[in-house]
């Protein structure tokens, strides 16, 4: 695209790519200058013109040198959002874009939603914490919300692939960060909120009003959905939006509510109720959060015209999503899961439960990440001495912190359960698994299906709490380790 369709000038340069790191520069990129937290732009903006950019947004006064387009504005971040929607030519304009956010159930709907949507017949594309995926096209996300050139850029190929709609993953940290102002929602969906993202957020009031920031986004004609079971979400509703409006519960009446429900390990049963019409549902989903999650959906989807029953009709045998209440069995006579619960509602959830379904101990692995929030640590050793019998306490993500450090905090308010520490993780999960009698549960959480874990040098490989799951138990069922 020539810059002058980007911006008021006079020039037929071709644009080939938006950038805002020196590093992806390539010959005819435009670079924009943005301040970050921690890095100036402007201090790379010879970096970006040795790489072959050939034009520089900026805020500042800067060295000018012959050939190089130099763009001055007031604001960079504003223009990097107003120009990456026009250069893709306003993706999320030509899709029916779902937003979801809250602490937890964001990957499961919107992984969900695309799975139902499809089943539905209307082609749909997902971006997340757990992969971006369209059509037959899986990617790997760098960020759970992409930042505002990458988003449009990854909008926009699902546009002329022929995608009809996308379910989006919306950190707190996105939308505190302006990377999805310029998006056109057409729904958006709130889970729930507790304690997480403490040591981005000064406070939960700053961490509700970055969630709230999604609903403010919301076009006039678009519809919000929210779990009023939630005492974060039942404000929300409250809050004098005028879009389209709709409430799901458990506990309380709702436009869209499960009563009766029946929980087992290998499936959930419950009765939807919406505008006095009971509609018996059964789902390969478990858990009494997920229950929540379906109804969020359900919602979603039902108030974008497509029949609840043949919304209801595609939940019976949905694809297992990665990291979340992953039961694996490999003949073994307990139960091993693993889960992606990495905060203290998530820790209540799973452990409620599986405590339900456990006639013998259940065993909790886990560990908290290092350069985190470190307010919910012995709040989550509270809970795990609350559910369980036995603890194996790990590494997790320890980045530099100390790890014994970490494993004090963790343990504080851990006064009745036995524990054990264990540094590795493989080591640890391996340590549960063999221990392990008869009709015990042992649940692996806060990693799921995550290859990675943050070390002291970065990102270092893991093979994943599934994996590890699968490999120990294999070994275990014929003949044990050497």
């Amino acid at each position: 695209m020539l810059l002058r369709e980007l911006f008021d000038i006079n020039s037929d340069i071709n644009i080939k790519k938006l950038t805002t790191d020196s590093r992806d520069v390539i010959k005819g990129a435009l670079f924009f200058c943005i301040e970050g937290f921690s890095v100036d732009r402007h201090d790379y903006i010879d970096a970006a013109i040795d790489k072959g950019a050939v034009a520089i947004v900026h805020s500042k006064d800067v060295t000018k040198k012959d050939n190089i387009e130099y763009i001055k504005v007031e604001n960079v971040y504003h223009e990097l959002e107003r120009v990456s929607d026009v250069y893709y030519q306003y993706p999320s304009k030509h899709l029916n874009v779902y937003g979801v956010t809250g602490t937890n159930g964001k990957s499961t709907i919107t992984s969900t939603l695309r799975h139902v949507l499809n089943r539905l017949g209307s082609d749909t594309g997902y971006v997340g914490t757990i992969s971006i995926e369209y059509q037959d096209v899986i990617k790997e996300p760098t960020l759970t919300t992409p930042d505002v050139v990458e988003m449009h850029e990854i909008l926009s190929e699902m546009v002329d692939h022929g995608v009809k709609n996308v379910a989006l993953e919306i950190s707190s940290q996105g939308l505190d960060l302006k990377r999805v102002d310029t998006l056109d929602f057409d729904t958006v969906v709130f889970t729930n909120l507790s304690l997480e993202h403490l040591d981005y957020h000064p406070d939960m009031e700053s961490y509700y009003l970055a969630k709230k920031h999604l609903f403010d986004l919301l076009k006039p004609e678009g519809t919000m959905v929210i779990n009023i079971d939630d005492p974060y979400g039942n404000r929300l509703y409250d809050a004098g939006y005028t879009q389209n409006k709709v409430s799901v519960a458990i506990d309380q009446e709702a436009d869209y509510r499960a009563i009766d429900l029946k929980l087992s390990e290998t499936e959930s049963r419950f009765t939807l109720v919406h505008e006095g019409v009971l509609y018996p549902i059964t789902t390969n989903m478990l858990a009494q959060f997920n229950v929540y999650n379906l109804l969020e959906v359900i919602a979603s989807v039902h108030q974008n015209g497509y029949p609840l029953p043949a919304i209801i009709d595609t939940l019976k045998d949905l694809p297992i999503v990665k990291g979340r209440v992953n039961m694996i069995d490999k003949g073994q006579k307990f139960r091993a899961i693993v889960d992606y619960s990495h905060t203290p509602d998530g820790f209540e959830k799973i452990y409620r439960y599986l405590r339900d379904l456990t006639k013998g101990r259940l065993i909790a692995v886990y560990g908290n990440a290092g350069g985190r929030d470190k307010t919910k640590r012995p709040i989550m050793g509270q809970i795990s001495d609350q559910f369980c019998d036995l603890i194996v306490i790990t590494e997790q993500d320890r980045r530099t912190e100390d790890i014994l450090q970490i494993k004090a905090e963790m343990t504080e308010f851990i006064k009745n359960t036995p524990y054990v520490f264990i540094e590795k993780r493989y080591e640890a999960i391996q340590y549960a698994l063999e221990i392990a009698k008869d009709d015990d549960t042992v649940v692996v959480l806060g990693k799921g299906d995550e290859r990675f874990q943050h070390g002291p040098t970065g990102k270092e490989d893991w093979m994943g709490d599934d994996n590890a799951v699968k490999e120990i138990l294999s070994k275990m069922m014929n003949g044990g380790f050497v």
